[in-house]
């Protein structure tokens, strides 16, 4: 039915130095082929693996994926670029090219042979305004065959190209070298190149079609399979309450719950879809910036500093921006919404969301081997910084911005291996540090979910014996000065330790927790798995009504960035398991005898 081929390697130049400017990018490209099909879809995916420090980035001028093509004379071609409205169509002179241009998200030109005599030199228009949907594939055919190539999310991840010749090649330019400006901020103010850090990588999506002239009716067809792919879904139920496939997940179906419980589900559901709605707004437009770029796309704005703080040593760019790097396991949250309710709108999201995870938010390597898989600070200064101190470029040696769990579960519901080659490089960052990275109550519940999910994925008996030690270390565990807010998550790595080994001395652990925070009311989102855990295992109907106030509480309010979002929501999911009538809340342990 499929195959996949996987090439790895490194980009070398023309004439290679030891100058910085012919610092190349290593790269992964897979390339899927279907049975009976003539299209390819390509993954390709550019790698900084390389500098002395994190601070020595690459600088990359131009990016082009090139397709040639013997499809005829130069008079015989005929070039289609899909625009917001109709086809842009056309022929050349001899030794001519057409362009699409996309320097931003809302403006692209059209020019050299496409300017159909328009009076500025080019032909404009829109994107973001107007959500184009063939806008980022070219075709050109000739008297018999055709290529046409298409890139996802094309405006979104501007600046963005396409290029087509008059010899036969078709081109799609992931950083063009039309390029006079962009928006990206992983660099410095007004620099047209994409400057890759150590550990930094780019993954895009291509569709290359082959074709016959009596196909050319079919091209955008073929590129809506790139643009929003169709996704076998299964019933919530399934991912829910058959499988338990995300853990104790109930879906949203009103029979599982008692009558005066349904409305708290309907609501939970309501604000949650209208966060997802304030995200995406946010995402368009944000105090005169928006979150779109080659490394924006994906992540969330936490804030602008308008107004600089120039005595805690931030710099003085006005224009700085913080970016929430999806804390708080903000994938996973839209996951397990797209497991309960079948929306897949939020897979969609999730799925924008953790390519950023995979691609800026955890570094794929490192000049020291024992962080790569490390993570980036939250709210990061342009996705890689910690801002202050001469705002270095930063790699967390601690679990503390962790956040591995959504690429395993993108892997588990998509087969996507680039998202499983990161989680487990993460995954690896873990199983060497253990407890030496505990510095924060988060960071024993993100480093113990993190081991166990890759546990659950691989079956290696090395990721649970590295979570064992830190549960070891923490059983103890109660409150911190951090604030019971933070607890929650450490909670939740020791309950799904229970779940998984069996192991009872971790109910004490979670339900000593939550006694804590109760008895000072803090009933946050991130708390509340743990208190339907410690209901499921007392009956104690103080827990139910906690449980009950605090998803109510929860669910309501604006939370436009993914840290405040993914805090309130990242498990509370899970905790509607606990507001139902007859699925089991104390038993069914489902222990993992996997052999090394």
């Amino acid at each position: 039915m499929r195959v996949v081929i996987k090439a790895v390697g490194r980009h070398l130049a023309d004439k290679p130095t030891t100058a910085p400017e012919d610092r190349l990018l290593d790269y992964v490209i897979r390339i899927h082929a279907y049975r009976g099909q003539s299209h390819l879809k390509v993954n390709y995916t550019a790698e900084c693996r390389q500098g002395g420090s994190v601070n020595q980035f690459s600088p990359v001028d131009r990016w082009h994926v090139i397709v040639p093509g013997s499809l005829g004379k130069a008079e015989e071609l005929t070039y289609r670029f899909g625009t917001e409205g109709t086809n842009v169509s056309g022929g050349f002179a001899k030794n001519d090219r057409a362009w699409l241009l996309c320097e931003s998200s809302d403006s692209y030109e059209i020019g050299g042979a496409a300017y159909h005599h328009s009076t500025d030199g080019v032909l404009t228009g829109h994107a973001k305004s107007t959500r184009p949907r063939r806008l980022g594939m070219v075709d050109l055919t000739g008297p018999q065959h055709g290529i046409m190539v298409g890139v996802r999310w094309f405006w979104e991840n501007n600046p963005k190209g396409l290029v087509v010749t008059a010899d036969g090649s078709v081109q799609a330019a992931l950083w063009p070298s039309l390029a006079r400006k962009t928006a990206t901020v992983t660099g410095f103010a007004g620099d047209r190149k994409a400057n890759f850090f150590p550990g930094m990588s780019k993954t895009h999506e291509m569709v290359v079609y082959f074709h016959g002239t009596k196909n050319v009716a079919r091209l955008a067809e073929v590129y809506s399979m790139l643009r929003r792919p169709l996704f076998a879904a299964a019933d919530p139920a399934w991912y829910c309450e058959k499988t338990r496939g995300f853990g104790k997940v109930a879906s949203s179906d009103p029979a599982l719950y008692p009558a005066d419980k349904r409305w708290m589900v309907a609501n939970y559901d309501f604000f949650f879809e209208q966060n997802r709605r304030t995200i995406l707004d946010n995402r368009d437009f944000n105090r005169g910036i928006n979150a779109y770029g080659m490394f924006n796309f994906g992540d969330t704005i936490n804030h602008v500093n308008d107004d600089r703080r120039d005595s805690e040593g931030e710099r003085p760019d006005p224009t700085d921006v913080h970016w929430d790097n999806n804390y708080y396991r903000f994938p996973h949250a839209f996951l397990v919404q797209f497991a309960r309710t079948g929306n897949l709108d939020m897979l969609e999201l999730a799925e924008q969301a953790s390519t950023h995870l995979q691609d800026v938010d955890i570094l794929c390597w490192h000049p020291n081997a024992n962080f790569v898989g490390a993570s980036r600070y939250s709210a990061g200064l342009d996705h890689i910084r910690n801002y202050g101190g001469g705002d270095p470029v930063y790699a967390s040696d601690t679990y503390n911005h962790y956040k591995n769990q959504s690429l395993f579960e993108r892997f588990w519901l998509m087969g996507d291996r680039r998202a499983l080659d990161v989680g487990l490089l993460s995954a690896g960052f873990a199983r060497i540090h253990k407890t030496d990275a505990i510095s924060q109550s988060r960071s024993i519940g993100h480093g113990i979910i993190g081991l166990l999910t890759a546990y659950e994925t691989t079956h290696d008996a090395s990721y649970l014996a590295a979570a064992e030690t830190i549960v070891n270390k923490t059983r103890s565990f109660r409150k911190s000065g951090s604030g019971a807010w933070i607890d929650g998550i450490a909670l939740e790595g020791h309950q799904l330790w229970y779940e998984l080994t069996g192991d009872t001395k971790a109910i004490d652990t979670v339900i000593g927790g939550v006694d804590a925070a109760m008895t000072k009311n803090d009933l946050a989102g991130a708390i509340l798995q743990s208190v339907g855990f410690a209901y499921g295992q007392t009956g104690d109907k103080k827990y139910l009504d906690a449980l009950a106030k605090g998803i109510n509480i929860n669910a309501r309010g604006r939370r436009p960035t993914s840290i405040d979002f993914g805090n309130n929501f990242h498990s509370t999911g899970n905790a509607l398991w606990y507001l139902t009538d007859s699925l089991p809340k104390k038993e069914d342990v489902q222990v993992l005898k996997w052999k090394p």
